[in-house]
């Protein structure tokens, strides 16, 4: 009986991740790690993202309204956490394959800077009520440049996710073994014991005869 289409693309745990779908070979098999720190973490390192932001355009010469980068900032933010969320985990994944990684990675820096190119037009035609597909050199570089490096950022923070669940998981090891072993010592305890007090009851019989 052939299983149910929509039952494949529950989210389901394996291992302690979620899967997109159960079926391996599936292009569209998703890995997502653990979502690790508090969320106050996460919101100081955003904070600290957008500072940095805004002091760079400052010193650049950039003195647009900071909330017309909000957009930008959006994009980028959620790109970052796809990518050390879904991305890397699933290229992980496949990396026995070779061009699975390579495809999935150039089509997550091709759909970032397609999407921040869509925001600056439409930013654009809002401001100034110019609609054209035309863009700039500068912005085209700019736009591939932010995409570029918050991959290799998220990269980075994926990296250091994927050291803390080795970790978890020889800890995780470690404490079963541990239980293993114990649970082998109190076996063999029970079997000595049970060893010895036949030959101990046989013994005092044999001194009372």
């Amino acid at each position: 009986m052939q299983s149910n289409p929509k039952e494949k693309r529950k989210w389901y745990k394996i291992n302690g991740k979620r899967s997109f779908s159960n079926d391996k070979r599936s292009f569209f098999s998703f890995e997502i790690l653990p979502f690790y720190g508090k969320i106050g973490v996460h919101i100081a390192l955003i904070v600290a993202y957008v500072l940095y932001e805004i002091i760079t355009n400052h010193v650049s010469g950039y003195t647009v309204s900071f909330w017309l980068y909000i957009p930008y900032y959006a994009i980028l933010i959620i790109g970052f956490y796809f990518n050390s969320y879904i991305l890397f985990p699933t290229i992980y994944k496949h990396r026995r394959s070779i061009w699975k990684p390579g495809l999935m990675f150039l089509l997550t820096i091709t759909l970032l800077v397609f999407l921040l190119l869509l925001t600056h037009h439409i930013l654009r035609y809002f401001l100034t009520g110019e609609l054209s597909l035309r863009t700039h050199k500068q912005t085209l570089i700019n736009s591939i440049w932010r995409s570029v490096y918050i991959s290799i950022i998220s990269g980075a923070h994926w990296l250091f996710l994927h050291a803390l669940e080795q970790k978890r998981k020889e800890v995780i090891m470690l404490k079963r073994q541990q239980e293993a072993e114990r649970k082998e010592l109190v076996l063999q305890i029970a079997y000595e014991n049970a060893r010895i007090n036949p030959h101990f009851l046989f013994n005092t019989l044999q001194f009372v005869y």
